[in-house]
């Protein structure tokens, strides 16, 4: 793999996964060498929860604008893949410039099923699959409040996933790179090969060790790669 390092002028744009909030990308400048630039989504400070997709992307792409006038990349991880997707479109339909890379892990194609998108999960199901995905002890769901609060953002953020209708007719723009963990139930990656069906060019799929949550229980290889790919879309340096 290449040691090459990505330009430090370039700005990653990071969007969380359901439930999650930004800082899941903490310490992410220190070994990628770029400006990274995490996008909180609304709800996680206390403050009004999306109830809208589309309202939220339009939000979200005028709050980002500044950071897009240079180069830049995204990544989105799990629902900030989809978030991420439809930020760089409504950016680009308004006279943005297309990311020098877009790369989304841990999310089917928003044209399949998504297992937990098409019904209601309980919050115990709910609950009982943080544990299962992020690898916290089970005695966390011993604690009532933390299961609520836990809980009230994914379940939020589900419904906004649930009333999302995605517009397959345009393709997304920009080298795009899938992410996915080779024992992930959610997204697996022969669904993630789908996204091939929603771009202009063919999407570069890797996939590493660990189940949904790769870019913590494989940040270090998942950190490596993500970063190939940024040398690789701004330098022309190959991925290893």
């Amino acid at each position: 793999m290449t040691t090459t390092a990505p330009p430090a002028a370039l700005t990653l744009l990071c969007f969380p996964h359901a439930g999650g909030n930004a800082s899941l990308f903490a310490g992410w400048h220190q070994v990628l060498g770029v400006r990274v630039v995490p996008v909180e989504l609304p709800g996680r400070d206390g403050d009004g929860a999306a109830t809208d997709l589309a309202a939220l992307v339009d939000s979200l792409a005028d709050r980002v604008r500044e950071d897009v006038r240079g180069d830049y990349a995204v990544y989105g991880h799990s629902m900030g893949a989809l978030v991420g997707a439809e930020v760089v479109r409504r950016l680009v339909a308004t006279g943005a410039p297309a990311p020098r890379a877009l790369c989304l892990g841990a999310y089917p194609p928003p044209h399949h099923e998504h297992p937990l998108v098409g019904r209601l999960p309980t919050d115990d199901e709910l609950g009982r699959l943080i544990v299962e995905l992020t690898g916290l002890p089970e005695e966390v769901l011993d604690h009532p409040t933390w299961v609520a609060g836990a809980t009230r953002l994914l379940s939020g953020d589900l419904a906004l996933l649930r009333g999302h209708r995605f517009r397959v007719g345009e393709p997304l723009p920009g080298p795009v790179h899938v992410f996915a963990g080779e024992g992930d139930g959610l997204a697996p990656p022969e669904g993630m090969a789908a996204w091939a069906e929603l771009t202009e060019s063919e999407p570069v799929l890797h996939v590493l060790g660990g189940g949904h949550f790769f870019v913590r229980t494989q940040r270090a290889a998942f950190l490596r790669r993500l970063r190939a790919v940024l040398v690789s879309v701004t330098t022309g340096a190959a991925v290893g």
